[in-house]
């Protein structure tokens, strides 16, 4: 898979991180951080729609052979895949004061689709009582028997099948709900755009253009991109969280 390098610098105002574009003579363009309240809404809005994406990478990584597709992995790797993809679909509707401030409402987003709604609320009780907590509401052992000797043949453990019948079926639900999630989201990001360029407008290019900042070369750190995944994105912002400030040589 083709890979493409970048920087990144850090701004020590905003305490984020910002993508260096250069100019045609090599030299990193001045950039301005927007603060207005529609971008800050617009970028959580975003980082909602990164997370449903991530979810979905997850399931499909599962889904993606059919129903040979769970014996792709072993029994860690599908376990992990599967918490991740409904942890970060129960992430979108939480919110955190040290975290993103903006949450979606399940009641809004499936006000039209009862079917999605019962399906979060299942999928939302799993996350509850099995993956935050140590309930067994996955867990399930089952007794076969020969009909015909009437013995024991085997004790099984199963798990999902109270909720979906089936590990495919599993996966095509899971799809089904970040889709409608998402195009809930993309459909407030839309009305959030409208609202910045009208912002654009008042001010004039030439008012951002006149506050813009010129990048700190000593927080350039290089990153890589893989397709359309920011393979370092999750670490460069762990790293902001933690310490406030990540600094690294420009390689």
């Amino acid at each position: 898979m083709k890979s493409e390098q970048f920087d990144i610098a850090y701004d020590h105002d905003s305490k984020s991180f910002v993508y260096c574009i250069y100019n045609i003579k090599g030299k990193p363009c001045t950039y301005y951080v927007l603060k207005d309240k529609a971008s800050e809404q617009l970028a959580k809005y975003q980082d909602i729609n990164f997370d449903l994406s991530q979810a979905k990478d997850a399931v499909e990584e599962l889904s993606n052979s059919g129903r040979q597709a769970y014996f792709k992995h072993n029994d860690i790797v599908n376990k992990a895949l599967f918490e991740l993809s409904i942890t970060l679909i129960i992430k979108c509707f939480n919110s955190s004061k040290d975290g993103r401030s903006l949450s979606l409402n399940y009641k809004d987003v499936f006000s039209n689709v009862q079917e999605l709604k019962d399906l979060y609320l299942k999928i939302e009780e799993i996350r509850n009582s099995s993956i935050a907590h140590s309930g067994d509401y996955m867990n399930t052992l089952i007794l076969y028997f020969d009909d015909t000797s009437k013995e024991l043949v085997d004790l099984r453990y199963s798990h999902i099948k109270r909720l979906w019948g089936s590990q495919i079926v599993a996966y095509e639900k899971l799809i089904s709900i970040i889709d409608h999630i998402q195009e809930y989201v993309n459909k407030k990001m839309e009305r959030v755009r409208l609202k910045l360029i009208n912002f654009f407008q008042e001010q004039g290019i030439s008012y951002f253009q006149s506050q813009s900042k010129q990048i700190d070369l000593k927080t350039v750190v290089r990153t890589e991109k893989v397709g359309e995944q920011l393979i370092s994105e999750s670490f460069v912002r762990d790293q902001d969280e933690r310490t406030g400030f990540y600094n690294a040589q420009q390689s």
